[in-house]
């Protein structure tokens, strides 16, 4: 993988933001991902750009499934 010091470091930066979650650019996609561990599975969400992505992985934790 061939990613930018700017990608290495947003990757990082939401890594920090939010633990346990994995996020990475797809230079062939164009698209930014992440992997985010929620009670009630994981789950893969993708975004145009890291602000947008960052407001998924805020949003899918938010409204995050609870199992009973």
């Amino acid at each position: 993988m061939n990613t930018s010091p700017e990608e290495r470091r947003a990757a990082r930066g939401l890594a920090q933001q939010f633990p346990g979650v994995h996020a990475w650019y797809g230079q062939q996609t164009r698209q930014w991902w992440a992997m985010v561990p929620l009670p009630g599975g994981d789950r893969l969400l993708s975004a145009p750009n890291v602000r947008q992505l960052r407001d998924e992985i805020s949003n899918a934790r938010a409204h995050a499934w609870q199992p009973r």
